[in-house]
């Protein structure tokens, strides 16, 4: 009995002490993975991506498929980092599961998944462009790890980009949800944010809530996404029969009928339902609200070349609407997109803010079309949309990485009205002036005195080429438009923007060069053939008929189109053949003298024109008449005088001398003042020539040398011939200049 007793005893004993050593190894163990290995593996962490990692505790459940649960996880913000700032990265908890037996015997780390619960992570740029997000990674490994998910609960990103005066607070998780074109998907969104349902999209074509137009037919874009917190309202989405849509975690809603479907090759199926990562942001972007929602595919998936990653973006900044879907085969790379985007908002000039690039002022607007990217490219093709009441399409390409943007776009319209387009000079579009600002000046001119943004020169590289089949307006006289515009390091050239008119052209060259805040500014502007008849029925008043050749030239420094005249230097050369003196007399700018003129002149104004020829020439701002004669029926009229570019300030005064002696009483000279807006008609003091036809037009014929010969361009030249023959006689032996060659036609 004592023997077996004591048997027992020993038994006992010897397998007690093995198991009993084996737990204090065990316990050391786990003692050192959850107290001394943390530390390990942080510094680790810290070596790999260049930045203080720290992990408060570590536990890790052996097994062939090993749990590792990190708490208290914080990633440092770079060295010299402002102190009070929040961390780059903190994680109370991450849980990494992955097969020990396959690194053990088969060197290889396969990860079955990670998971995040309630990361918080602060991205920042300061002003003085510091960042805290680019990590020096050490290199090396990583290429054969393969992860099977990675689980993001209740994540928060911070964004703060001082530069862009962006401050936006992401909401991210990873959970049910789908993409395509309509559809926003549904999932937790965490507390505080915009349920992913609320994010239904308008009936196509429909205007949004703030005014803004929607994208036509089969290019939805008409979301107004609701305010952070607040249940969806109002939205396309709708639940299936016989369920509710839910805010958070329930099934899917169902996207009203009428939604665009994804392009071809669209949002790929395989991404596993509890991984497709799912955003919503809001704060301020660029000084304007921005919200936004995102559907996309797994995170993880990202890394992958065969699997198109599937997306669904929509934003909106301010009125500003942007609608992004389809697929990318190679997110890395940057490779294979199958995208499509659209855009609307009240302004294309509000994108400025998003882009960087400057853009005009123009009326609300609505475009889409297919967009694809390649690293340090950007390019829209299949442009499609309206601006205004014109049309538009094309192409767009943007080039980064060089010291500006190189913007290469060839767009071209069907029917354009030119109001669309004042943004381009500085006016409102619609024909509004142009809001003033501190710097503009009076427009008491004919021209825009808006001071023109020279920064905006050299923010990008531009190469712009454009085409309007038909410009819009019973008011119009322009028929077509065709321009060519390039602005490289600040310098735009125009060559040219180019208008028909009937059977003639308008066409117009220029350099602009950027000096200090200035523009030193080469224009020429040439007109041919230009139908007076066209130009003349665009009034709705006057009537008229003949052809208008000529061309100008203005060589200036200033801050606006107004400043650039008023100190410039150049020259104007005109001449019509035929026509009559009502419609030489409207001024298309707004001088409304006309009959004035023709009843201080003595002249009955249904005379008809036979020729009219003007020279004129521009020093320091001050266009002075080299010649000014306009040949009636009736008489020969004559004018000399002044006009100041910079006040606007006219002073001219014009003469008659009859052709037949039945008017030889005609009213001596008249003088005109006042201000181009404003003229005054008054009799001149001087005296009244009464020595007949041969004193009256040797009163009225300046020099012949400064009778330029104009080419008409028709056969109605031969109108002016005696005007010149009798020119020819006052002044004898003085040879004419020679004729000026039209701008050749492009």
């Amino acid at each position: 009995m004592m023997t077996t007793s004591r048997r027992r005893r020993r038994w006992l004993l010897g397998l007690g002490l093995p198991l009993l050593l084996l737990a204090v190894i065990l316990g050391g163990g786990w003692y050192w993975i959850t107290y001394r290995l943390a530390p390990v593996v942080a510094a680790r962490a810290s070596t790999a991506i260049g930045r203080t990692v720290t992990i408060r505790r570590l536990h890790v459940g052996l097994g062939r498929i090993t749990t590792a649960v990190a708490t208290g996880v914080v990633v440092d913000n770079p060295k010299g980092w402002p102190a009070a700032s929040a961390k780059l990265a903190v994680v109370p908890r991450l849980v990494v599961r992955f097969d020990l037996w396959r690194y053990l015997f088969h060197h290889q780390i396969e990860v079955e998944s990670i998971a995040l619960q309630r990361p918080r992570i602060s991205i920042a740029e300061l002003a003085n462009h510091d960042t805290n997000y680019r990590l020096h990674t050490a290199g090396g490994g990583g290429t054969g790890t393969q992860i099977g998910a990675l689980r993001i609960a209740d994540g928060r990103i911070r964004v703060v980009l001082d530069p862009l005066h962006a401050d936006v607070t992401i909401a991210v998780h990873t959970g049910a949800g789908h993409t395509g074109a309509g559809h926003t998907g549904a999932g937790h969104t965490g507390a505080g944010h915009t349920s992913a349902g609320a994010a239904g999209g308008a009936a196509n074509g429909a205007a949004s809530q703030d005014g803004s137009p929607g994208i036509g037919p089969g290019k939805t874009l008409a979301w107004t996404p609701p305010k952070p917190g607040t249940p969806p309202s109002g939205s396309a989405v709708t639940a299936s029969p016989g369920t509710s849509p839910k805010a958070s975690g329930g099934a899917p809603a169902r996207v009203a009928s009428g939604a665009a479907a994804p392009p071809s090759g669209g949002p790929a199926a395989a991404t596993p339902a509890d991984s497709v990562l799912v955003a919503d942001a809001h704060g301020t972007y660029a000084g304007q609200a921005i919200v936004g929602h995102l559907v996309g595919g797994s995170v993880l998936a990202l890394r992958s070349a065969s699997q198109p990653w599937p997306i669904d973006l929509r934003v909106a900044n301010g009125a500003t609407k942007i609608h992004l879907h389809g697929t990318i085969a190679d997110p890395l790379a940057l490779a294979g997109a199958r995208l499509r985007l659209a855009l609307a908002g009240a302004d294309l000039g509000s994108l400025s803010r998003l882009t960087g690039l400057s853009l005009p002022e123009t009326p609300p607007y609505s475009l889409s079309g297919a967009l694809d990217f390649a690293p340090g490219k950007i390019a829209l093709s299949d442009i499609q949309g309206r601006v205004g009441s014109s049309d538009l399409e094309g192409t767009l390409a943007i080039a980064l990485g060089g010291p500006r943007p190189v913007l290469d776009a060839n767009l071209q319209s069907r029917s354009v009205n030119l109001v669309d387009l004042g943004g381009f000079i500085g006016a409102k579009p619609g024909g509004a002036a142009a809001p003033k600002t501190a710097a503009a000046k009076p427009a008491a001119g004919l021209l825009p005195s808006t001071p023109i943004n020279v920064p905006r020169f050299r923010n990008a590289d531009v190469h712009l080429r454009y085409h309007a089949g038909q410009i819009q307006g019973r008011g119009m006289p322009l028929d077509n438009l065709v321009a060519a515009l390039d602005i490289v390091d600040g310098k735009m050239t125009v060559h040219p923007v180019s208008f028909g008119v009937g059977t003639g052209r308008i066409a117009i060259t220029a350099t602009l060069d950027p000096t200090g805040k200035l523009l030193h500014t080469d224009a020429r502007v040439d007109f041919q053939s230009l139908d007076v008849a066209k130009l003349m029925r665009a009034t709705h008043t006057f009537t008229g008929a003949g052809t208008l050749s000529g061309s100008a030239r203005v060589v200036g420094t200033g801050d606006s189109m107004a400043a650039i005249a008023a100190h410039g230097n150049g020259a104007l050369l005109v001449g019509m053949a035929g026509g009559d003196l009502s419609a030489l007399l409207v001024d298309l700018s707004g001088l409304e003298f006309g009959n004035a003129v023709l009843s201080a002149l003595g002249v009955p104004k249904t005379t008809d024109v036979e020729c009219m020829v003007g020279n004129f020439a521009l020093q320091n701002g001050i266009l002075r008449t080299r010649a000014f004669i306009i040949d009636t029926q009736q008489a020969i009229v004559g004018g000399t005088g002044t006009v100041n570019m910079g006040t606007n300030a006219i002073d001219l005064t014009l003469r008659t001398a009859p052709k037949h002696f039945s008017i030889g009483s005609l009213p001596g000279p008249i003088h005109i003042s006042g201000t181009l807006k404003s003229p005054r008609i008054l009799p001149s003091t001087q005296t009244v020539v009464r020595a007949g036809i041969a004193g009256a037009l040797a009163a009225v014929f300046p020099p012949l040398a400064a009778l330029p010969t104009i080419q008409f361009g028709t056969t109605d030249h031969h109108r002016c011939d005696a005007l010149l023959a009798q020119a020819r006689r006052a002044a004898p032996g003085t040879p004419p200049p020679a004729p000026h060659p039209p701008a050749p036609h492009r």
